[in-house]
């Protein structure tokens, strides 16, 4: 599933299959960023969401793409992230450069369609 921000963020959800540990189901966010990459620390997220309690944190190695950076940010559960969304109205994106979104949820149907997602997976292995 994906939505654009006003702020023409590009925010995608939904599950990955991980290949290193097992083959089990990971819950995602991805996150693309209009303009230029910012310099990042060592091992410092390009972006932190913030989605009811929980916190979820972005790989800091960055994906550039059509003028965008961002990357991904797993979870450690496939139904986590799409609980969180559901659960909540509103989540909340700090970037590392500084920008701040607040992305409303509450017209969010992610668990049906991440639902369909985990479907697809099981019907590709």
């Amino acid at each position: 599933m994906q939505r654009v921000t006003e702020e023409r963020m590009i925010l995608e959800f939904g599950v990955v299959t991980e290949h290193d540990g097992g083959g089990h189901n990971l819950g995602f966010i991805a996150l693309f960023i209009p303009g230029e990459p910012p310099a990042l620390e060592a091992d410092e997220p390009f972006a932190v969401v913030q989605i009811g309690p929980n916190t979820y944190a972005g790989d800091p190695n960055l994906l550039e793409r059509d003028g965008y950076y961002g990357g991904y940010i797993l979870s450690d559960s496939e139904y986590r992230i799409a609980l969180d969304i559901t659960n909540n109205e509103e989540m909340t994106v700090q970037t590392a450069n500084g920008t701040s979104v607040l992305v409303d949820l509450s017209q969010s149907d992610a668990y049906a369609g991440l639902l369909l997602a985990m479907e697809c997976q099981e019907e590709k292995s």
